[in-house]
C-alpha cells in the first residue's frame, strides 16, 4: 500500500512537472514567434507563411491589381495622349509622303500612274482654201473636227534621292490610240495650212532679199503649197513636205526635223530628266515642284531666250499640300513656252485657250468659224487641299501658227502675213482616281480626324482613370497596413500580460 501510494505521488509530481515544462515552452515560443512577428501580427505571419507558395496566376493577378502599376500605365497613356495633341497621326502621315520612301502608297501610286488621263484632240479643217487665194473670200473659214480619243500613259523611270531632299527621274509620255472610244475616220482628207512652208516663211520675215529669192526658189523646186490636203492620221503623226527635206540637205539648221506631225512633235521626244523638291526641308509649300528640267531653269529648248522659267512650277502630276483660297501655283507643259498661275477658281493653261476663248476679240477676227463657249473650252482642276492630290482636271490649250509679215515672198505666201491661225486644240482630262487612292485619301482626309480625337481622348481619360484609382488604392493600402500594425501592437501587449 504504501509502495503504492509512494509510486502514485511520484507520478502526480512528474505530470505537474510536465504540465509547467510545457507551459515554459509554450511560452518560450510564443517568445520566439513574438520576435519574428516585427511590425505585422501573429496571424498575419502565420497565414502568409502557410500560402507562401501560391500559384502564378494568382501572382499575376495580385501584379495586376498593384497601385503602383496603374499609376505607371495611367502615367504613360497620358503623355501618349498628349503626344497625339503635338504630332497628330495626319500629321505624321503628311510628313511620311513628303519624303516619297518607296514601298509607301504615294510613292507607288506615282512611280506608275493609273491609266485614267485621257487626251481629246481637236483639229481645225479649212473650208474655203481656194476661195481665199484666189481673193474671193478675205478671211479662211475653219471647221473643228473630234474628238479623236487617245489615252496618254506616263511612266516614271531611272528615280535617284539627292542629298538636298530632291528627287530626279526619266518622265515618259506616250498618246496611245483608242479604236473603241472613237467615231473619226482617220483617213478622212482635210485641207491644213503647210506649217512647213508658212513657218519657215515667217522664221525668214526679216531676212535679206537675197535670203527671200532663194526661200522662194526653193519653194518652186519643191512645188510646195500654202495649203495642202492629207489624211487627219498624217496631221497627226505624219506630217510631211518636200519642201522639208530639201531645206534639210540645205539649210539643216532652219528645219531640225523632218516630221511635222503634231503629235508626233509633243510625243516623239515626250522623255525629259526631272528634279523635284521631296522631303521634310522644303516642306509642304514646295512639294514636287519643279528645281529642274532637263538639267536646267528654264523651259526645254528655249535656253534662256524664253522668259518664263520653270522653277518652282509644276506638271499636275502633284501639287504642294495644305492648299488654301490664297495659295499660287505655277503650271506648265512642255508643250507651250509659257508658264501660268493657277488661282482659286481661275485656270489659265495656256497663252490661246480653244477657240481664243478670253482672248483679245481681234484673234477672232482673223479666221470665221469659231465658236467659244465658256463651259467646252475653259480649263479647270480640282485638287484635295490636303493632300494636293487632283481629282478632276480638264486641261485644254489650243496651239496656234503666228505668221509675221510676209513681204518678199510669193503672192500666195503674201496672203497669209499679219494672222494668227489656229491649229488645233487638244483637252487633257484626269477622269478621276482609282478607288484604292480615293479610299486612302478619304480616310486620311476625313475618317483619321475624328479617329484621331477618339483615340486621344481614350488615351487622356484612360490615363487619368488609371492614376486615380491607383492613387485612391494606394491611400487605402497604407490606411489598412497602419490599421493592422496598430491591432498586431495591441494583440502583441495583450499576449504578454497574459
Amino acid at each position: 500500500m504504501k509502495l503504492r501510494s509512494e509510486h502514485f505521488d511520484i507520478s502526480c509530481e512528474s505530470e505537474v512537472i510536465n504540465e509547467k515544462s510545457s507551459f515554459e515552452d509554450g511560452l518560450s515560443s510564443a517568445n520566439t514567434e513574438d520576435s519574428l512577428l516585427g511590425s505585422k501580427s501573429s496571424s498575419g505571419t502565420i497565414n502568409k507563411s502557410e500560402n507562401a507558395v501560391c500559384c502564378p496566376k494568382e501572382e499575376i493577378r495580385r501584379k495586376c491589381r498593384s497601385p503602383k502599376l496603374k499609376i505607371i500605365i495611367g502615367t504613360l497613356l497620358l503623355l501618349w495622349g498628349v503626344c497625339t495633341i503635338i504630332w497628330t497621326p495626319l500629321e505624321l502621315m503628311m510628313d511620311e509622303r513628303l519624303r516619297m520612301r518607296p514601298g509607301f502608297p504615294a510613292y507607288d501610286w506615282w512611280k506608275s500612274p493609273p491609266d485614267e488621263v485621257l487626251l481629246r484632240v481637236y483639229i481645225f479643217n479649212i473650208t474655203n482654201a481656194e476661195k481665199f487665194l484666189s481673193g474671193e473670200d478675205a478671211k479662211l473659214n475653219v471647221q473643228e473636227i473630234g474628238p479623236i480619243m487617245f489615252m496618254e500613259k506616263l511612266t516614271h523611270t531611272n528615280v535617284t534621292f539627292n542629298d538636298n531632299d530632291t528627287m530626279t527621274y526619266v518622265a515618259t509620255r506616250k498618246a496611245i490610240f483608242l479604236p473603241d472610244r472613237n467615231h473619226i475616220n482617220l483617213n478622212q482628207t482635210i485641207t491644213v495650212p503647210n506649217l512647213a512652208l508658212l513657218g519657215m516663211a515667217s522664221y525668214l520675215s526679216d531676212a535679206s532679199f537675197f535670203e527671200k529669192w532663194g526661200f522662194n526658189m526653193m519653194v518652186r523646186s519643191a512645188k510646195s503649197r500654202t495649203m495642202v490636203n492629207m489624211t487627219i492620221h498624217d496631221y497627226l503623226w505624219n506630217f510631211t513636205d518636200p519642201l522639208v527635206n530639201l531645206a534639210r540637205k540645205i539649210v539643216p539648221n532652219m528645219v531640225p526635223v523632218d516630221n511635222l506631225g503634231i503629235l508626233s512633235r509633243i510625243y516623239d521626244d515626250f522623255e525629259n530628266l526631272v528634279t523635284v523638291y521631296i522631303g521634310t526641308q522644303h516642306g509642304d509649300d514646295k512639294y514636287f515642284l519643279i528645281d529642274r528640267y532637263d538639267h536646267s531653269e528654264y523651259l526645254p529648248g528655249h535656253g534662256d531666250t524664253c522668259d518664263d522659267r520653270i522653277l518652282n512650277s509644276t506638271e499636275g502630276v502633284a501639287y504642294p499640300q495644305y492648299l488654301t483660297k490664297n495659295s499660287t501655283i505655277n503650271y506648265w507643259r512642255k508643250t507651250m513656252c509659257k508658264v501660268t498661275t493657277l488661282l482659286f477658281d481661275n485656270f489659265p493653261m495656256a497663252a490661246s485657250f480653244p477657240h481664243f476663248l478670253y482672248g483679245d476679240p481681234e484673234l477672232r477676227n482673223y479666221v470665221t468659224g469659231l465658236q467659244p463657249e465658256e463651259n467646252k473650252h475653259q480649263s479647270f482642276v480640282y485638287i484635295e487641299p490636303v493632300t494636293g492630290i487632283p481629282l478632276n482636271s480638264r486641261a485644254r490649250s489650243q496651239s496656234n501658227l503666228i505668221l509675221k509679215k510676209l513681204t518678199g515672198f510669193r503672192i500666195d505666201i503674201e496672203k497669209f502675213s499679219d494672222i494668227v491661225l489656229p491649229m488645233f486644240w487638244a483637252e487633257y482630262n484626269q477622269v478621276g482616281l482609282p478607288w484604292y487612292i480615293a479610299g486612302l485619301m478619304y480616310f486620311t482626309v476625313k475618317v483619321l480626324p475624328i479617329l484621331q480625337r477618339i483615340f486621344t481622348i481614350f488615351l487622356l481619360s484612360s490615363g487619368i482613370f488609371l492614376v486615380v484609382v491607383g492613387i485612391k488604392q494606394r491611400i487605402r493600402s497604407k490606411k489598412k497596413f497602419l490599421m493592422e500594425n496598430k491591432l498586431m501592437h495591441y494583440e502583441h501587449k495583450s499576449f504578454i500580460k497574459v
